[in-house]
Formats: C-alpha cells, sequence, structure tokens
C-alpha cells in the first residue's frame, strides 16, 4: 500500500513478530566457539625484530550456555510481543477496512462533483442561449431592460455556479487521490 499509515502499522508490527522471537531465543541453549592467536615479545632486548624475541601464545575453546531459570520474564515479554502484534493486526485491519470506505466514499463524491460540473457546464449553455435571446428581444424593443438585467444576472449565477463545481471537482479529485494513496 502508498498509503503512509498502514505502512507504519506493518512496520509495527514486523518489529514486535521479530521482538517476539527474540525473546523465545533468549530460552534457547547456546553454543559457541572462540579462538585467539598472537605472537607475543618476552625479550629484554629493544629490538623487535631480532630473532627468537617472538612467541606465539593461542587458545581455542567452546563454551555452552543453558539458561536455566530467568524468573519466567522472558515468557512474559515473548507473550507481551504477542499481544503487541495480535493489536497491530487489529489495527492494520480497521485501517484497511477505514481506508475502503474513504476510498468508497471519495469515488462517489468524486462522480458527484463530475455530474454536478456536467449539470453545471448545460445550465451556462442554457443561460446564455437564454441571454443572447433576451438581448436580441431588447434591441427589437419587446424586452424591458429591467427584465435584461435579470436575465444578465441569472448567466452571471450559472457562471459562478459553475466555477464552484470545477472547485469542487477539483477538490473531489484531489479527496479520490489521497484515498488511493496517490
Amino acid at each position: 500500500h502508498a498509503r503512509p499509515e498502514i505502512r507504519s502499522e506493518e512496520i509495527k508490527l514486523h518489529i514486535n513478530e521479530l521482538n517476539q522471537k527474540k525473546e523465545r531465543a533468549r530460552l534457547l541453549p547456546t553454543v559457541s566457539a572462540y579462538a585467539n592467536y598472537s605472537l607475543l615479545q618476552l625479550s629484554n632486548d629493544f629490538n623487535p625484530f631480532a630473532a627468537g624475541s617472538w612467541f606465539p601464545y593461542n587458545y581455542i575453546g567452546v563454551r555452552a550456555e543453558v539458561p536455566i531459570y530467568d524468573g519466567k520474564q522472558a515468557k512474559l515479554a515473548a507473550a507481551d510481543y504477542a499481544l503487541r502484534s495480535q493489536i497491530n493486526r487489529l489495527n492494520l485491519e480497521k485501517l484497511k477496512a477505514d481506508i475502503r470506505y474513504e476510498l468508497q466514499s471519495a469515488r462517489n463524491t468524486l462522480e458527484q462533483a463530475r455530474l454536478d460540473l456536467e449539470v453545471s457546464r448545460k445550465n451556462i449553455t442554457l443561460a446564455r442561449q437564454i441571454f443572447e435571446t433576451d438581448v436580441f428581444r431588447f434591441q427589437q424593443g419587446v424586452l424591458l431592460q429591467n427584465d435584461l438585467k435579470n436575465t444578465g444576472l441569472s448567466l452571471q449565477t450559472a457562471e459562478n455556479n459553475y466555477l464552484a463545481a470545477v472547485y469542487n471537482w477539483l477538490v473531489a479529485d484531489l479527496g479520490y487521490r489521497k484515498a488511493a494513496g496517490r
């Protein structure tokens, strides 16, 4: 998902699962090997390159650790991380459901804004036709100037409604893009 909320919750879930594994691993026995090879200078001679002044020193070993009892702290911590992981899974499901709802709602809003824009576009076309007809009627002396002004105001209202519909469509498009994670 491109949504940061989902990615954040997935990361928290992964961290809690890793911590749970780490706590369980504290109870497991471990075996490790170690070794060392060194040269020691055991000469009073200040010349470090003098023959016979360097002596090898080495050792090798194996270490085994078996946890006996830790007061059940590792088991309790692992159980705590298991509960946190379950909470993260539930939060993730809720977030995904919320995002699906938000996406559907944004899609509906965008579709309604598109329809409103289409209606506004038709209204402005009709208002222009009516205005042009009324201008012709006014020039012929059939229409009063007051009626022509009212028609002009209707055209201006249709233009304002169109601009508002364009704005609402742009806002709805941004809302849809946000909901889609783009």
